[in-house]
């Protein structure tokens, strides 16, 4: 790798923005995303323009930081080829850095040199973490609501893409100058009970530590508390943990924060299609065939219904409203003398590619026959046969329904799962 020459992808250009923050930013205008930076590492990977190999590059960087090669050559390999994003810790905070940051130079094409020099003209944020500095909140930032669509940048950088950018929101951006540098979002949910959930709450880490986290909480959080009678939940996750939401923070804020006993799993809908596809190997001997929603009669909706409501295991009744997705993603299972013996409800969105699984449940009787399993692969045949553009596969459970979560983890064996929970929050002393 050493006599390969290394460039800084086409795809990305270093950029010194309006307001002195230092960043990469898409060369795309259809899809911009903009990663803000440490000055260090800009002045870094602004060697890499395509003209010198790694070896001579570690080199310079060796002789302008003053380190030995070996440091430098370890401070640059992470970025070469990246196949994913990746976090770097630096001088206390994280930065986020693209996929294949550096590629391996394969044409003759040169970019132009960056002046290294003018990354060291940096604001105050730039280099150090804010809490260190004597800042008046009010004097550098302003903090507003927007429109989700304002958020894309500041979602990026919270690695939420946009996942919830088709629901009915609630938002609010903090500015430095022009620069959207953190965001607070609420979207108003019936999934569980009807709610507001904060779904994102985020600073960019050059920012962190003079309160703009808990002024953003404050302002999106307070009036809800005051006009609102819906509970207030708030979604964690073991993906995206840069604020600890479930105590620590809550309580700096005055509120107290209590799991609502729901996780949400999610995984990625390619492996896990192929996963249960799998054990198709080992079905079991026992006959078992499904309906969907419309080819069930009276008699059995009725008797599904009712089950469902003697028996919270099932945790169907909050969705008992078939919408055309659900409809169209919904399976029953029945064994050869046509008795219920389960059934998966979910449903799709096209706009993020994202099949949400509210319920799967096995008769008692059934789950030693491989009931279960055969209702998740008959759910990714339907997904195959539909055609369906399936990126994520979302399921609710229960957090004492050790069943399904074990099913699914059988299924999810050696595929990376992100689980969610939610915690409702309350004010304390009601101030």
């Amino acid at each position: 790798m050493l006599k390969e020459k290394i460039v800084l992808n086409y795809s990305y250009n270093l950029i010194l923005d309006e307001n002195d923050l230092v960043a990469l930013k898409s060369v795309s205008k259809e899809i911009e995303h903009i990663y803000y930076i440490h000055p260090v590492y800009a002045m870094l990977l602004a060697f890499f323009n395509g003209e010198n190999t790694l070896e001579k590059n570690i080199s310079f960087i060796k002789e302008l930081f003053s380190i030995s090669e070996k440091t430098a050559y370890n401070l640059m390999t992470p970025f070469i080829n990246n196949p994913s994003r990746i976090i770097i810790s630096y001088a206390d905070c994280n930065y986020i850095f693209p996929e294949r940051t550096l590629i391996t130079h394969t044409g003759n094409q040169i970019r132009e040199k960056s002046d290294i020099s003018k990354f060291k003209r940096n604001n105050p944020f730039s280099a150090h973490k804010a809490k260190n500095l004597n800042i008046n909140l009010h004097e550098y930032f302003k903090i507003k609501y927007v429109k989700i669509d304002d958020l894309s940048t500041s979602l990026v950088h919270a690695g939420h893409a946009q996942s919830f950018k088709d629901k009915q929101s609630i938002c609010i951006g903090c500015f430095y100058k022009d620069t959207i540098i953190g965001h607070a979002i609420i979207i108003i949910s019936n999934i569980f009970i009807e709610a507001y959930v904060l779904m994102s709450l985020f600073v960019l880490p050059m920012f962190r530590g003079i309160g703009i986290g808990s002024e953003l909480l404050k302002r999106i959080l307070m009036p809800l508390f005051k006009e609102s009678n819906r509970n207030i939940l708030v979604r964690l996750n073991n993906k995206h943990n840069d604020f600890d939401l479930s105590k620590k923070f809550a309580l700096k804020n005055n509120l107290q924060s209590d799991p609502i006993g729901i996780i949400s799993l999610v995984v990625d809908a390619y492996q896990w299609i192929n996963k249960t596809k799998s054990f198709l190997g080992n079905k079991s001997e026992h006959y078992y065939k499904y309906k969907l929603f419309e080819e069930l009669h009276n008699d059995e909706i009725k008797y599904i219904k009712d089950y469902s409501e003697k028996n919270l295991e099932t945790f169907l009744q909050p969705f008992w409203k078939f919408s055309e997705e659900k409809k169209l993603l919904s399976i029953f299972i029945f064994d050869k003398e046509d008795n219920i013996e389960g059934w998966n409800i979910a449903s799709y969105n096209p706009k993020i590619h994202e099949l949400h699984l509210y319920c799967t449940y096995t008769m008692p009787s059934a789950r030693k026959n491989g009931a279960g399993m055969k209702s998740w692969i008959y759910l990714s045949n339907r997904i195959d046969t539909l055609n369906l553009k399936v990126k994520n596969i979302s399921l609710d459970v229960a957090e004492d329904n050790v069943r399904a979560y074990k099913l699914f983890k059988i299924i999810t064996e050696g595929i990376p799962t992100e689980e969610i929970r939610y915690y409702q929050l309350q004010l304390i002393n009601n101030k």
